[in-house]
């Protein structure tokens, strides 16, 4: 079935934000999965078709199983930000992403951070941190010093206008 591109992009721009509160509402959140039962119920509730909720449904189910892994739909998710939902993959762009797809997940099945990885981007945190910390503090002197020097100018300029009258 060859259907345009710009077919899809009219679809995409129509309804992007409605497709991500389908996602919510299939309730994919806790479980990090999504049956194709869930997804072409939340899909009718939302005033799609039997054949978007199919192919948008099926454009993410990479191993074929009726059900979207944690891996899944975090790439359904991003579509969705950028409003790729509807457009069809490029059969190169497909294979391609296949081909990657399934290294990623044969040489990396734990998709969550090292506690040393985190461990240490929360001590560049801290470093970051404590760096602005002492910035905001040079600022607040720069201003506390302009300050005073302004009132003892004030103060200056007071007292030759009492010479002067």
């Amino acid at each position: 079935m060859l259907i345009s591109k710009g077919f899809f992009a009219r679809f995409s721009k129509r309804r992007r934000t409605l497709l991500d509160e389908v996602l919510q509402s299939a309730k994919v959140g806790d479980k990090m999965e999504l049956t194709f039962a869930n997804w072409r119920r939340a899909m009718k509730s939302a005033g799609y078709s039997e054949m978007e909720a199919a192919f948008i449904f099926q454009k993410y189910d990479r191993d074929g199983d009726n059900m979207l892994d944690f891996l899944e739909c975090r790439k359904m998710r991003e579509d969705f930000s950028l409003g790729l939902a509807f457009q069809p993959m490029d059969s190169d762009d497909e294979e391609k992403t296949k081909d990657t797809e399934s290294t990623n997940l044969d040489s990396n099945k734990d998709v969550f951070a090292d506690r040393e990885d985190c461990e240490e981007l929360n001590e560049r945190i801290v470093q970051v941190e404590e760096g602005m910390n002492n910035i905001v503090r040079q600022i607040s002197s720069i201003i506390g010093n302009i300050e005073r020097t302004e009132r003892a100018r004030r103060e200056n300029e007071h007292a030759l206008m009492k010479g002067i009258i």
